[in-house]
């Protein structure tokens, strides 16, 4: 029997590990090379070996500087070829990455040994050759990730498989590369988080739970997704990661981290099991609370469980406190939908169309939640009740044709491509869009400003906290970002009235990022004090504007409503774009 009829009667991969492999790489030190000595290489493959050892289990075997030699790094790469198949491997090199180019005018992409010589190719790694290596090691997930120049040459042009359950994944090979830039992108050595390059920084933080998405969950296309999206926003697209599979992959994904199982706590079980019907009846307000919660995985469960208690509990007392409880869950959402069928509406007319919708005095809660928000940031907390006075916001951003108006008032170049008039105008600087408001209000008489980030926020998501416009889950039917939309802007209507804040206001979350009033300060929210704060400003001064929403180019993480980005005011961004907010007359 040949060793290719043995493969095909190898069974089906099981749903879990049974080794963690990692082959770390790290080189800063290149005496023959020619090239100046790296920085943080071999700091950064240290890092990653220490996590993937302490947080993940994996065994590590870590070549750094002059034990990683070509012959040392192919033989490590050959042990690997004794993996189970069971096994998840992971391959990090931080080094120089090379180019050459062929007759034809293509590039090979090499990554340089600890001894590769200059002008020798030789003595360096081709990268062809290592991921097709991939293919010769028995392992079901294997996952190359490289922090070096010109890394994108190791990717083919196959799109990346769409995320499916963890059971999916676990059970379907693939051969992966996450790289730290385009393969023809030179990549940052320093800059990053705690001293590391900015894409191993970024990768750790990523590892660390902020790559990680609902109840947890952590994968391989997350981690490559996140480090495209947040290496790109630290180096303005300069460098921008790639992720993609390897031929032989079958739409498998390496996980690190399982999500974890919605449980109702030991108490609530217990209160539910009781077989005294006044016990039982005195843990339905917490089912409710955690009914309403923005943790979607544990408010299905609470709220099933609610329903199933309205339907057969054997009390009468008990059913009929259930189904008063599910009833006034179901109030805000037709509250919410009442706003979007009836919303304030002020529409002015000249010197351009523009319609505002009012968003009522009152306060709301700003911030997350991380008990709730899984995908919470640091500078998102603690969550707080906001009072913010009657405004009127832009039912959508402001569109090219809108912008234009401005531009050729202030000869300007006012060119508007056929067909983009109903497109939100990208390409602005916050000083842009605070000029456009000044315009506007000279033109009409009346106070037109950018919004305050609490007044962007409350018109985003409303009253009670939701993490999108729409509610607490994930629909990517309902905006414009990575995961469904056409990789561009889309007219600023498209997605209205299914994707609207409860008080109509349209793209309140992807397709561009809106310029916000306020100074950014990352510790903001925790220099607040008391129990409702009013009509925050923030900082008086300061070297960012804050930017909300989310894009095109972004993924659901940055789509929450609760999310903060900065730029510096003059910047003028791919995705950056606006609205307006008017003080009622």
């Amino acid at each position: 029997m040949c060793f290719r009829d043995q493969l095909n009667l190898m069974p089906p991969y099981r749903p879990l590990y049974t080794q963690s492999l990692a082959l770390i790489i790290g080189i800063d030190d290149y005496p023959l090379l020619g090239a100046p000595p790296l920085h943080t290489a071999v700091l950064g493959a240290n890092a990653v070996g220490d996590l993937l050892e302490s947080t993940f289990g994996f065994s590590v075997v870590r070549l750094l500087d002059a034990g990683a030699t070509k012959q040392t790094i192919l033989s490590a790469l050959e042990k690997l070829t004794q993996a189970e198949p069971d096994a998840r491997v992971l391959v990090y090199f931080a080094g120089h990455g090379l180019t050459r180019a062929t007759v034809r005018g293509a590039d090979v992409g090499y990554l340089a040994a600890h001894d590769t010589a200059g002008g020798d190719w030789t003595t360096a790694l081709k990268m062809e050759d290592l991921t097709e290596q991939a293919d010769l090691i028995p392992a079901k997930h294997v996952l190359y990730v490289l922090d070096a120049c010109f890394g994108g040459l190791a990717l083919g042009t196959r799109a990346a498989p769409a995320e499916r359950m963890a059971a999916d994944l676990l059970t379907r090979r693939s051969l992966q590369v996450i790289a730290a830039g385009k393969a023809d992108q030179v990549v940052a050595d320093r800059f990053g988080p705690a001293g590391h390059s900015i894409f191993t920084g970024l990768l750790l933080d990523g590892l660390s739970g902020a790559a990680a998405g609902e109840r947890g969950f952590l994968s391989g296309r997350r981690l490559g997704v996140y480090l495209e999206e947040q290496v790109g926003l630290h180096t303005y697209s300069r460098q921008t990661p790639q992720y993609g599979p390897l031929l032989g992959d079958e739409g498998g994904d390496v996980i690190f981290r399982e999500a974890a199982e919605a449980r109702l706590s030991a108490d609530v079980a217990a209160a539910l099991a009781s077989t005294i019907p006044e016990v039982r009846r005195a843990v339905l307000p917490t089912l409710a609370r955690l009914a309403s919660e923005q943790d979607a995985t544990m408010a299905e469960l609470a709220r099933t469980k609610l329903e199933e208690i309205g339907a057969g509990d054997d009390s009468l007392s008990v059913r009929r406190q259930a189904n008063e409880l599910l009833e006034g869950l179901m109030q805000p959402q037709a509250v919410a939908a009442e706003a979007r069928l009836q919303p304030d509406v002020l529409t002015l007319e000249l010197p351009i169309n523009l319609e505002l919708i009012g968003v009522p005095a009152g306060e709301f809660l700003m911030g997350s939640d991380p008990a709730k928000d899984l995908e919470a940031g640091n500078d998102e907390q603690p969550q707080q009740r906001v009072y913010v006075s009657e405004f009127y916001i832009g039912k959508y951003p402001v569109t090219n044709a809108q912008y234009a108006a401005f531009a050729r008032a202030s000869n300007s170049q006012a060119n508007v491509a056929p067909g983009k008039e109903n497109y939100p105008v990208v390409h602005v600087s916050w000083n842009n869009a605070a000029a456009f408001c000044q315009w506007l209000s000279e033109k009409t008489g009346k106070s037109f400003r950018l919004p305050t980030e609490a007044e962007w926020e409350k018109a985003a998501r409303g009253a009670d906290g939701r993490i999108y416009p729409w509610g607490n889950r994930w629909d990517e039917t309902k905006l414009n970002t990575s995961e469904g939309g056409p990789g561009d802007t889309t007219p600023v209507a498209q997605h209205s009235p299914a994707g609207d804040s409860p008080y109509g206001a349209a793209d309140m979350s992807g397709n561009v990022w809106e310029w916000c009033a306020d100074w950014y300060d990352e510790k903001e929210y925790e220099r607040r004090s008391g129990p409702v704060v009013k009509d925050p400003q923030g900082p008086e001064d300061g070297l960012r504007r804050v930017l909300r929403g989310g894009s095109f180019f972004n993924n659901r993480r940055l789509a929450r409503c609760a999310v903060r980005l900065s730029d510096v005011p003059d910047l003028r961004g791919g995705g950056w774009g606006f609205r307006v907010v008017a003080s009622p007359s």
